[in-house]
């Protein structure tokens, strides 16, 4: 019978009790908003976007670190290409998406579409062109992408368990009898599991194996705080565990940041402000190496006489960031604590916890389960609004699409 079989051979099967990074933070921000999308099955109607920037980008880059392209001799030319054709293909698939619920978009939607399009594709150039061939020099992609699914030491039997059971047993036997429904009583339940896709896996010179993930962002953190935040992040940290708990010799992690723009030239005043032709605005989105390349060019007096030494100064201690790369160690005891501190978190999230809001002054301004949250607090009927508001799903985001949690996280 199926539950005599290896957990293993559970998990390959679908038996499993899967929890995921997005139902592990949405647990600890807020308890009510948990139980409503992920005991519940509410979520929120949301209205497609005409551009999903950070899922294009993605996808993007996706493409450039295929391990198949990045091995082939010419993979700069040939990849930056692909993940340019792959940004647009996303991009015009969200738009149709957009226009078959939406009709027609407006002059103004599609102008910021272009501009998105257009700005896509320069980041994509520049983090080909100027970034990579600079950072990317240690290490070669394993894969892009990567399922895992780990064991956490324990099983459940609660009703979505159940319900699992019965649909495997019904669709290989045709009928849940009562001898199934014994076995059940009789069982443990199914396995419970980690489950997720990293973004890519990479392998360095030493042959330590790195997750690397990346993130388009409107503004670059602060380097200190970032590194500090990443010090103790277990989003990131928990993949490592799983490859390590799959048998990979795993270092750690690498994180980039990339800011949704890309250094520009100056722009030429319209007429000369203290022996200079062109801005040196704070507000400008350009770096040193960009900056200097244009005025030697184009203004090589003022440069050599100084009169840009300030702002070339300012910029290569102060000016703006467009990317940022952490490289964050792991050790083997780091990695044991953070799987018994996931154990720990899955058994409270199963063992029927208490319901209750957990409001913030920052969280609740952003929840989309705001109103039938003021509506519970005052004795309204909130499952009418959460019926009106949300749709009542029989699975899972990361059920019912290969992109799982990264479909939601990213964008």
């Amino acid at each position: 019978m199926v539950l005599n079989l290896s957990n293993q051979e559970l998990i390959d099967l679908g038996l499993k009790h899967s929890i995921h990074t997005s139902e592990r933070k949405s647990f600890r921000s807020c308890r009510l908003r948990w139980n409503w999308a992920y005991r519940e099955y509410y979520y929120p109607k949301v209205t497609p976007q005409p551009l999903e920037f950070g899922v294009a980008y993605h996808a993007a880059m996706e493409k450039w670190y295929d391990p198949t392209i990045w091995a082939h001799p010419d993979h700069r030319e040939i990849g930056s290409a692909l993940a340019i054709s792959v940004f647009n293909d996303t991009c015009r698939k969200q738009l149709e998406r957009y226009k078959k619920l939406n009709g027609r978009p407006t002059p103004e939607v599609m102008k910021n579409y272009q501009e998105r399009l257009d700005l896509g594709k320069k980041m994509i150039e520049y983090y080909t062109k100027k970034i990579s061939p600079l950072l990317d020099t240690k290490f070669s992609p394993l894969g892009v992408e990567v399922p895992f699914e780990i064991e956490l030491g324990f099983k459940c039997k609660c009703p979505k368990c159940l319900e699992r059971y019965k649909e495997y047993v019904i669709k290989m036997d045709g009928v849940f009898a009562v001898v199934h429904e014994r076995l059940w009583e009789e069982s443990e339940g199914l396995p419970v599991t980690y489950g997720g896709r990293i973004d890519m896996v990479a392998v360095d010179d030493y042959g330590r194996i790195f997750i690397v993930d990346w993130k388009s962002t409107s503004r670059i953190l602060d380097e200190g705080k970032q590194a500090t935040f990443l010090e103790l992040d277990d989003q990131i940290s928990s993949y490592c565990v799983a490859l390590w708990k799959l048998g990979k010799p795993v270092a750690g992690f690498i994180y980039h940041e990339q800011r949704k723009a890309v250094p520009e030239p100056p722009q030429e005043l319209l007429r000369m402000n203290k022996g200079r032709r062109f801005s040196v605005s704070q507000n400008a989105n350009t770096d040193y190496q960009t900056f200097k390349a244009h005025i030697f060019e184009h203004d090589r007096d003022a440069l050599e006489q100084g009169f840009y030494s300030d702002y070339l100064d300012w910029l290569r201690n102060e000016g703006p960031r467009f990317y940022q790369r952490h490289q964050i160690h792991r050790t083997e005891a780091q990695m044991q604590n953070l799987f018994d501190d996931m154990v720990a978190e899955a058994k409270d999230i199963l063992e029927d916890p208490r319901i209750y809001p957990q409001p913030g002054r920052f969280s609740c301004t952003s929840c989309l389960y705001r109103q039938p949250c003021i509506g519970r607090s005052m004795n309204e009927d909130y499952y009418y609004t959460l019926n009106s508001m949300f749709d009542r799903r029989e699975k899972h985001y990361y059920e019912e699409t290969e992109d799982g949690d990264k479909k939601r996280e990213n964008r």
